[in-house]
C-alpha cells in the first residue's frame, strides 16, 4: 500500500479537523474514509516513483492525484475534469494500491478531485504550493475554499437513489450538490465525507521536497567534504541560482540542461574561473593588426608553456578570472547538449620591452608597454569523465575537463599584442616605424578537425547537477527551487576536514525544535503559499516584493540581519506561519 510506502512523517491526518470530516457516528466508516485519505496523501508524495512505474517520460514531481473511478473497477480513468463530470467517481483503489475500502454499509467510497491535482491532463504547467493556490482550480465545499478532493461514503440509499437503475450515477449514492461546472459542492445534512484541503495535502508534498534536498545536501557533503557555498537570495525570477564565494544562507546552485515547461532555454551561460593549458600541433593560424607591429611567437600560439621573443619564459596554465570567464552547455551540430561544453575566457598580460629605433641617424632605445590578451573558446564533448575538486575557501566545486583527439569541436586561440611607446604622435619621424598598434594572431581548429595535442580546462564552476541525478529533475521544472532557503553557520565554510560547528557557540539555532535548539549545522526551509492575513499583519506579495525574505518566510525565518540571521524558527502550520524546516545536521 502507497500509505505504508510514505510513512508517518508524510501523513497529516492522525488528528483531522471537526470541519474537515462529517461522519454519523459509524467507527467503520470513519475509518475508512481516515485510510482513503491517507492513501491519496501518500500518492501524491510519491508520484514521481508512480509516473517512473507507469513508463512515462518526462517524469512529474509529487502533488497529483489520480482520477476518479468512472466504472466500478477500482482503476482511475485515464483522464477526466470537473467539467466534463469525469473527476467525479468511484474511489479508486487499485490505482492507490489500496485495499477495497467500503463504509460500514458495505459501499465503495466515491470520490471527487480538484482540476488541479488531477493527473491527467495536468491544469498547471508547474505543481507547487504556489501555483496550487490558483483558486479556480479548486473545489469549494459549503463555502470552504482550497479544497483538494473530497471523498464520500455513500451509506444506505436515500430518497428516491435506486443504486441498481444506476449503478456509475453518483446521485444515486451521494446527495450533495454540485454546481459552477463541478467545483462548487454543497453537502446535505445525510452525506458522510472527508476534506483533503490544498494546504494539507501541499503540506505532506512540502516535506517530500525538503527530503529530497536534504539528502542531496547531505551526500554532497559527504562526497566533497562540505556543503556547497550556496547562491545569494533574491528575486526567484530572476536569480541565477549559481555559487558566490562566501554565501551561508541563499539559493540551492544547481545546474540543468533541459529546456523548462514553457519552453524558456535553461542554459544560460555562467560566469567562471577557468585555468586553460593547451600545447596544439595543428589548426589553422592567421594574423591580422598593425603589419608593422610583429607578430606574436607562434609557439606561444600553440602551447601555453613557451618562451616568447617579447614576454620572454611564459609558464602556464592560463588563469582566467571569474568575471571574465564563461562556460554554457551548447553545441553547434546537436540538439542534446548534455555532453558538450563551450567555455571563452579572457586574459591580459603586461610587458615592459625596448626597442631600438633609429631617429634622425641616431639610435634610440624606446621601451613600449606590451599587453597581451589571450582570448580562448574551446567547444568540447565527453565532460562526463571530467576530474571534479571539492569546494574551497575560495572556489566552488570545480571540474578539470582533458581533451585530445576527436572530442573536441572548436577550438580559438587568440593572442592580441598591444604596444604604447607613448611616441605615437611622432611615429612619422622613425626609421623603421614605431611599434605601436595591436596584432592579432589566431590558432583555430573547425568543426571536424581533429586534435593534434591535448587541452585542459580547470576550475570551471560545477554546482549541484540535475542532469546527473543529484536532486530530481522535477525540483527545477516546478519551480520548488524558487521556494526553497538554505543556511550553515560560517564555521561550516569549506573546506569541510575541519569545519564542524560548535553546539552552543556558532551553530545555527532552531526555535521550537526542542532541546538543543543551537546545534544545526545546516537547515534547509520551503516557504508555503504566500499569506495573506491583514488582520494579523501579515500579507506578502511575491510580486511587488519578490527579492524580500518576508514575501516568502514568516517569523525568524525572514531575518536577514545578523546574528538575528542564524536563529531560526519552527512551528505549526497556521494563518500566520506556514514555513517547514529540515535539519541537515548536529555535531
Amino acid at each position: 500500500m502507497l500509505v505504508l510506502i510514505v510513512g508517518t512523517s508524510y501523513l497529516l491526518v492522525n488528528k483531522l479537523n471537526a470541519n474537515l470530516i462529517r461522519v454519523g457516528g459509524e467507527e467503520r466508516t470513519r475509518m475508512a474514509l481516515n485510510q482513503a485519505k491517507q492513501a491519496l496523501i501518500g500518492y501524491a508524495v510519491m508520484f514521481p516513483e508512480i509516473d517512473a512505474k507507469s513508463g512515462t517520460d518526462p517524469i512529474d514531481g509529487p502533488g497529483y492525484l489520480p482520477c476518479a473511478d468512472i466504472n466500478n473497477n477500482g482503476s482511475a480513468g485515464g483522464s477526466c475534469s470537473l467539467s466534463g463530470g469525469t473527476s467525479i467517481g468511484r474511489f479508486p483503489y487499485k490505482t492507490l494500491e489500496a485495499e477495497d475500502i467500503k463504509d460500514s454499509h458495505g459501499e465503495r467510497l466515491w470520490y471527487v478531485v480538484a482540476d488541479n491535482f488531477r493527473n491527467n491532463p495536468k491544469k498547471l504547467a508547474r505543481q507547487n504550493s504556489e501555483t496550487v493556490s490558483d483558486s479556480t482550480g479548486n473545489l469549494e465545499v459549503n463555502g470552504m475554499a482550497d479544497i483538494a478532493a473530497i471523498i464520500f461514503a455513500p451509506g444506505v440509499p436515500q430518497n428516491n437513489q435506486n443504486r441498481d437503475a444506476g449503478p456509475n450515477d453518483h446521485t444515486n449514492y451521494i446527495e450533495a450538490v454540485f454546481s459552477s461546472g463541478n467545483k462548487v459542492i454543497q453537502t446535505s445534512n445525510t452525506d458522510n465525507y472527508i476534506l483533503l484541503t490544498k494546504d494539507e495535502l501541499m503540506q505532506a508534498v512540502e516535506k517530500r521536497v525538503l527530503g529530497e534536498v536534504a539528502q542531496a545536501l547531505r551526500k554532497y557533503q559527504t562526497d566533497y567534504d562540505a556543503y556547497p557555498w550556496l547562491s545569494p537570495f533574491s528575486d526567484p525570477s530572476t536569480s541565477a541560482f549559481k555559487t558566490v564565494i562566501n554565501t551561508w544562507q541563499g539559493h540551492l546552485p544547481y545546474h540543468f540542461l533541459e529546456d523548462l515547461p514553457d519552453g524558456s532555454n535553461n542554459r544560460n551561460p555562467f560566469d567562471t574561473e577557468q585555468s586553460v593549458a593547451w600545447d596544439i600541433n595543428n589548426g589553422t593560424l592567421t594574423t591580422s593588426g598593425n603589419p608593422d607591429t610583429p607578430d606574436p611567437d607562434e609557439n606561444c600560439m600553440r602551447s601555453d608553456d613557451c618562451t616568447d621573443s617579447i614576454f620572454g619564459v611564459l609558464n602556464g596554465p592560463i588563469q582566467i578570472a571569474k568575471a571574465v570567464g564563461q562556460c554554457e552547455w551548447t553545441n553547434t551540430v546537436d540538439v542534446e547538449p548534455k555532453n558538450y561544453m563551450k567555455c571563452n575566457g579572457t586574459k591580459t598580460i603586461t610587458t615592459a620591452y625596448t626597442r631600438t629605433h633609429n631617429l634622425f641617424g641616431e639610435d634610440i632605445d624606446i621601451t613600449y608597454n606590451v599587453s597581451r590578451t589571450y582570448s580562448i573558446t574551446f567547444e568540447y564533448t565527453d565532460i562526463d569523465d571530467a576530474i571534479i575538486a571539492n569546494p574551497e575557501s575560495t572556489s566552488s566545486r570545480a571540474r578539470t575537463l582533458d581533451i585530445s583527439n576527436n572530442n573536441v569541436e572548436n577550438v580559438s586561440v587568440q593572442l592580441s599584442d598591444t604596444y604604447d611607446s607613448g611616441l605615437a604622435a611622432f611615429a612619422a619621424w622613425f626609421n623603421p616605424v614605431l611599434y605601436d598598434g595591436q596584432r592579432a594572431s589566431t590558432l583555430v581548429l573547425s568543426i571536424g578537425e581533429i586534435l593534434d595535442g591535448n587541452i585542459s580546462v580547470g576550475s570551471i564552476q560545477y554546482d549541484i547537477n540535475i542532469d546527473d541525478g543529484e536532486i530530481p529533475d522535477w525540483f527545477v521544472k516546478n519551480d520548488w527551487h524558487k521556494l526553497i532557503y538554505v543556511a550553515y553557520p560560517e564555521s561550516e565554510s569549506p573546506p569541510g576536514s575541519a569545519t564542524v560547528c560548535t553546539s552552543g557557540t556558532d551553530c545555527l539555532v532552531l526555535d521550537g525544535a526542542g532541546n538543543p535548539e543551537n546545534n544545526n549545522r545546516g537547515l534547509v526551509i520551503i516557504a508555503g503559499a504566500a499569506i495573506n492575513n491583514p488582520a494579523e499583519g501579515i500579507e506578502q506579495d511575491r510580486t511587488a516584493a519578490p527579492g524580500d525574505l518576508l514575501s516568502y518566510f514568516e517569523g525568524m525565518n525572514s531575518i536577514i540581519t545578523p546574528p538575528d540571521n542564524e536563529i531560526f524558527e519552527k512551528g505549526k502550520a497556521s494563518s500566520i506561519f506556514n514555513d517547514q524546516i529540515k535539519v541537515l545536521a548536529t555535531p
